[in-house]
């Protein structure tokens, strides 16, 4: 029997990662590779012009480093917030104290996960926010 093509399939995760490291950039882009459930669909090395990638690149979530160039990490999850709200921030960072995960969420970030941990972290991350209902309290 073949199978109904008028069934369509859900449409994979657009991420965007936004890391001044282009081995992080790399390693990333490895772990998206052969994610059926994930596209990636662009990267960038500073926060210049973030929102207006993310808005037109359709990213559904977007992974930040909170050490990047450009407009301050925290402001550019505000903007991200208010101006994209479609896309779901996570930061992303070598730095994990409570001061800067508690202020990455604040700013709107719907995750945190810290870059010394298991790489699979990430993915697991993006998956869960992708999930998460939009009226959900993150």
């Amino acid at each position: 029997m073949k199978p109904d093509s008028s069934v369509s399939q859900p449409q994979p995760t657009r991420v965007m990662y936004v890391d001044d490291s282009a081995d992080i950039i790399d390693m990333l882009a490895m772990l998206t590779q052969g994610q059926a459930d994930l596209e990636m669909v662009g990267a960038l090395c500073s926060s210049k012009g973030i929102v207006e990638e993310a808005l037109h690149r359709r990213a559904g979530v977007l992974v930040m480093d909170l050490t990047i160039p450009g407009e301050l990490p925290l402001e550019a999850i505000r903007a991200l917030t208010n101006q994209a709200p479609m896309c779901r921030v996570i930061a992303y960072s070598g730095y994990d104290d409570e001061k800067t995960k508690d202020s990455a969420l604040l700013a709107g970030a719907w995750a945190f996960v810290a870059k010394r941990g298991d790489p699979n972290d990430i993915i697991k991350a993006i998956r869960r926010v992708a999930s998460e209902p939009a009226a959900q309290t993150h």
